[in-house]
């Protein structure tokens, strides 16, 4: 099988009936629909359960204790069978031929660990930066430092270089910032940019974004505090360097972690 589409997901069932609906549609069927259950308490295992008796697509669902979603993704990166794995959540959708055009980009350059898309939201407005046009191969470093492209992206990651990574987890904290993992990932390898939307982005009230991140990062200070080690590793200039300090020894104070 090429592509796994992963979904975490908690409680998020009366969102999933789209992406459901987005994934039976799509002209490319060579992928299976990974669901990691994150502890949800309302309907979800029953409605997946309805979708996988409907027989349309290859679906997988597995639920876990509840522990945020970095496990969930480390999960799924151990069960996925795709040679790609694309993350959608559960309160996003894709565009019908989505995959197929993913599939058009799937030879890509040796070193690179992933495809990137552009989100656009419900308006059909993309999601913060475009990708600078000047080729199609950067490390996602520099996006982000020197060329500052911002905002919710498409991940297409190749499952034989994720199975060599993952979110670190904490006992008693259920948060860690996916930059833990990218920016992980980006001292060794390179992203393939596309300037194409083919993802739905939908922010919901009480999503993680609704949430933010002082508040996650404060309930969560290992994670948080992982997060900023390695940002000063990857920082440029001083300006940065101070900043990730302070931020640093700010929450290991939250946490009374030692330095």
């Amino acid at each position: 099988m090429k592509y796994t589409v992963f979904t975490p997901t908690y409680n998020r069932e009366r969102y999933l009936g789209r992406l459901y609906q987005s994934l039976r549609a799509q002209t490319y069927k060579d992928f299976e629909w990974l669901i990691i259950d994150d502890g949800s308490t309302d309907n979800t295992e029953q409605k997946i359960k309805d979708y996988i008796n409907e027989n349309e697509i290859s679906i997988r669902y597995i639920r876990q204790n509840n522990g945020g979603k970095h496990r969930a993704f480390n999960r799924a990166i151990e069960e996925a069978k795709g040679d790609f794995i694309i993350c959608v959540d559960s309160d996003d959708y894709l565009k019908d031929y989505a995959i197929e055009k993913i599939d058009k980009f799937s030879r890509v350059p040796h070193g690179v660990m992933a495809l990137c898309f552009l989100c656009i939201d419900e308006k059909g407005d993309i999601i913060g930066d475009e990708f600078p046009k000047s080729k199609s191969v950067f490390n996602l470093i520099d996006l982000t430092y020197k060329y500052k492209v911002r905002g919710d992206k498409l991940w297409v990651f190749k499952r034989d270089i994720l199975i060599n990574y993952r979110f670190p987890e904490y006992e008693g904290e259920k948060f860690v910032t996916e930059g833990v993992l990218l920016f992980q990932m980006a001292l060794k390898y390179d992203i393939f940019v596309v300037n194409e939307a083919l993802q739905v982005h939908e922010y919901q009230d009480d999503g993680l974004t609704s949430i933010g991140n002082k508040k996650l990062f404060k309930d969560n200070p290992k994670g948080a505090k992982t997060y900023y080690r390695l940002l000063l590793k990857i920082a440029p200039s001083y300006k940065y360097k101070l900043f990730y300090i302070y931020n640093y020894l700010l929450y290991s104070l939250y946490g009374r972690i030692k330095w």
